[in-house]
């Protein structure tokens, strides 16, 4: 309040400021800083993670190693604790690149794309492990699909975990 002179009418005047825009860019600020935060530890939990998986998935290729070496060869049941060691380390590596492709900002290059082809790529790319699992994969695709801008990389990858869930 300001007391205005010589105005016996009006003694005093305020002024007024509308503070709310300021405010709404002061918590917006908050809240960025706080997600970068999250997304730096978030780097940092990926990154430790990854080392004991690494290590565990050379621990299990030597065992694979001497077991392969000795005179009598492991029992089934050894060989099936073994292949499901293998398959959980693969599935935690995966897991751990996942979360650190979504912590980690990318660039997206979009480029004209033959889905049949990459379709068809993936499949090539999968067909033992199909056999494997005794799964055939039928890909039904118009001959006349025109090429559309993605990221090949992110859509194959997408296809084969569908692929592989399927399986």
């Amino acid at each position: 309040m300001t007391k205005i002179a010589g105005d016996e009418e009006v003694p005093y005047a305020a002024f007024i400021r509308d503070i709310s825009e300021k405010n709404r860019l002061q918590a917006h600020l908050m809240e960025s800083e706080r997600l970068a935060a999250i997304g730096s530890t978030a780097a940092k939990i990926g990154h430790e993670l990854a080392n004991p998986v690494n290590g565990m998935s050379l621990t299990i290729q030597l065992l694979e190693q001497r077991l392969g070496r000795q005179i009598r060869p492991p029992d089934d049941q050894t060989n099936a604790t073994v292949k499901r060691l293998k398959d959980e380390i693969l599935r935690l590596n995966d897991l751990t690149r996942q979360f650190r492709e979504f912590v980690r900002k990318e660039k997206y290059e979009f480029q004209p794309t033959d889905l049949g082809k990459l379709i068809d790529d993936v499949i090539n790319l999968q067909e033992l492990h199909f056999v494997g699992r005794n799964v055939q994969v039928e890909a039904v695709v118009a001959p006349d699909l025109p090429a559309v801008k993605v990221n090949g990389d992110k859509i194959k990858q997408v296809l084969l975990n569908l692929l592989k869930n399927a399986a």
